[in-house]
């Protein structure tokens, strides 16, 4: 009775939480969904800066090119059918955006002061190494189950959050760059 009692108020304190109170989330399948304001019209999603890698999940790696419909194959053992993998036509990158979910986290707080409205948020937490979230599903997560529910859990939401507006909203997908550090990028 105890442990239904802790998991009850556990479960309570994840999905509800009182008005002004810090941000909480509810986490399913490596991705984190800050709920907004059930008025706001504002999403806002991190797909790159996931840091879990588990073991499970095999890394991300270029796909076999098929020349002869111009399509790439991702599944990891595509070279055995005759597939050549070629990183210019079907190159798989596996950098994570750093700190691109603080940003985000950062710039709902501040939208949400500003305008009185909290936007929604949706963060991967998988390793870009194992799930690209802004890829076709089959690119992103390469044939891996697990990759795919995290990928399909990251989509259904932001699709359950779109649904919810009853006028026009906007979504903001924010990104970093590590290979342009120098031109301080931020898309």
């Amino acid at each position: 009775m105890k442990l239904l009692v802790s998991t009850l108020l556990l479960v309570s304190m994840v999905t509800a939480g009182p008005a002004g109170s810090e941000p909480y989330k509810i986490t399913s399948n490596f991705v984190d969904y800050y709920p907004g304001d059930p008025n706001s019209n504002v999403v806002l999603t991190s797909p790159h800066d996931g840091h879990i890698k588990p073991d499970q999940v095999p890394d991300r790696i270029q796909g076999c090119y098929n020349s002869a419909d111009g399509t790439c194959d991702w599944r990891h053992d595509c070279g055995l059918s005759g597939g050549e993998r070629v990183s210019r036509k079907c190159g798989a990158i596996t950098g994570a955006d750093l700190d691109s979910s603080i940003l985000a986290l950062k710039m709902r707080e501040t939208i949400g002061r500003e305008l009185g409205v909290m936007p929604h948020l949706i963060v991967s937490r998988l390793h870009r190494s194992k799930l690209d979230p802004n890829r076709d599903r089959d690119n992103a997560a390469q044939h891996n189950p697990i990759a795919e529910l995290t990928y399909d859990t990251f989509h259904n939401k932001i699709q359950e959050v779109h649904d919810q507006f009853d006028r026009p909203g906007i979504h903001f997908d924010i990104h970093g760059y590590t290979s342009h550090n120098t031109d301080n990028w931020l898309e």
